[in-house]
């Protein structure tokens, strides 16, 4: 609730100056990587690796407002271009959350049926 507060504070104050806004919302990103980092919030060792892999691809993300802010002299089609490669981030940001909750939850439920199959086959050999 914090994180947004600051970054609606940082939007709204910031209006007129967007090279201090990316930049502080790159810094928020890193302070809250940090915070996950130092405190791990989650009892699963994997989901808080994956909080952590989130917030760095954000962290990676905001550079990149930076580059499209005016402090860059760049043309229109160099900022075009690079525009790609956080569309590339984000897909595979996507994919490696896609994996991880294909992952969390079929090899609990495949590890019940290789569980269940082998008290089958275990009461069928004592019959």
């Amino acid at each position: 609730m914090l994180r947004r507060f600051f970054y609606m504070s940082v939007m709204v104050l910031g209006e007129d100056s967007h090279g201090i806004q990316a930049t502080l919302i790159n810094f928020q990103s890193l302070i809250f990587m940090m915070y996950l980092v130092h405190a791990k919030p989650f009892e699963s060792k994997s989901f808080n690796l994956l909080n952590i892999h989130n917030e760095a691809y954000l962290g990676i993300l905001t550079v990149f407002f930076i580059i499209w802010t005016d402090a860059f002299d760049m043309k229109h089609d160099e900022k075009y271009t690079m525009g790609f490669l956080p569309i590339a981030l984000c897909l595979l940001f996507l994919f490696v959350n896609i994996i991880y909750a294909l992952y969390s939850s079929l090899v609990p439920a495949l590890r019940r049926c290789i569980r269940r199959c082998k008290l089958r086959a275990n009461r069928q050999l004592i019959y």
